[in-house]
C-alpha cells in the first residue's frame, strides 16, 4: 500500500516541480527574445495546467472536501479552488504578450505566476496532499487520483 501512495505525492508533487522549471526555462527564453520557442511553450504549459487543475477539482479536492470537519481546511480549499479559477487567465495574458513580443510584460506575466503558483503548490502539498499520504485518511482513494493525473481515469 504504502508504495502506491507514494506516487501520488511523486505524481503530483512531480508535475509542480515540472511547472516550475518550465516556468524558469522560459522566462530565460523570453529574456533572450526568443519568441519562436515561447510561444509553444507557454501553449503547452497552459494545456499540462489545464489538465491538471481539472484532476485536482475532479477528483482531488472533492475527496477532501467530503473529508473536511474543520472551518480551516474549508478555507483553505477554497482559496486553492479561487487560485484555479485565477491561473489559466495569468497564461493567457503571459501568451499575449509573448505574441506581441512584448519582453517586459510577458517577464511580469511569468514572475507574477511563479509567485502564484509556489505559494498555490506549498500550500497544496502541506495542507492537501499529506491526506493522501500511506497513512493518511485518504489513502485509499489515492491511486484513482494518480490515474487521473496520469490519464488513466475510468
Amino acid at each position: 500500500m504504502q508504495a502506491r501512495n507514494n506516487r501520488f505525492q511523486q505524481a503530483f508533487v512531480g508535475e509542480h516541480q515540472q511547472t516550475e522549471q518550465l516556468l524558469s526555462d522560459v522566462k530565460a527564453l523570453v529574456s533572450d527574445q526568443r519568441w519562436l520557442s515561447v510561444i509553444p511553450i507557454i501553449r503547452g504549459l497552459s494545456d499540462s495546467l489545464n489538465a491538471h487543475i481539472d484532476v485536482e477539482e475532479k477528483y482531488v479536492y472533492p475527496l477532501v472536501e467530503r473529508f473536511a470537519d474543520d472551518e480551516e481546511l474549508l478555507r483553505t480549499l477554497a482559496y486553492l479552488h479561487k487560485r484555479h479559477l485565477e491561473i489559466p487567465g495569468y497564461l493567457e495574458e503571459i501568451e499575449e504578450a509573448a505574441l506581441e513580443h512584448d519582453r517586459v510584460e510577458t517577464l511580469a506575466g511569468i514572475e507574477l505566476i511563479e509567485r502564484v503558483l509556489t505559494d498555490h503548490h506549498r500550500t497544496e502539498e502541506s495542507d492537501i496532499f499529506p491526506l493522501f499520504a500511506p497513512e493518511g485518511p485518504l489513502s485509499s482513494s489515492a491511486e484513482q487520483a494518480v490515474n487521473a493525473l496520469r490519464g488513466q481515469a475510468q
